[in-house]
């Protein structure tokens, strides 16, 4: 696609431009990680920080891990934002998929 045009070159759909200084969420890079997997480690052992651990959040996961969730505050606000979509991984992308694309 070329950056400044109207139409996608691919496929001719419309494609409205993104503001500027900020990229278009429909071309915006997402992780690869499993949604699911980590609402799941996030509901079941997200007090240990198992779901930070999973996406590459090395550190957090380890605090998480030393305060039972940030006293569960941290862990109810993971779940909510793995629900919303908002979670990012350790590359700083939002986990979007809620199954591995890995398997097909």
């Amino acid at each position: 696609m070329v950056p400044d045009a109207p139409y996608c070159a691919g496929c001719g759909k419309f494609v409205r431009p993104a503001p500027q200084g900020r990229k278009s969420r429909e071309y915006e890079e997402v992780s690869d990680y499993s949604r699911l997997l980590a609402l799941l480690l996030c509901v079941f052992l997200g007090y240990l920080g198992a779901h930070r651990f999973y996406v590459g959040k090395v550190w957090t996961g380890a605090l998480w891990l030393l305060t039972g969730g940030i006293l569960g505050l941290g862990y109810v606000s993971d779940i909510v934002s793995i629900i919303m979509g908002r979670f990012r991984d350790c590359e700083g992308l939002r986990l979007v998929y809620w199954s591995d694309l890995s398997s097909g």
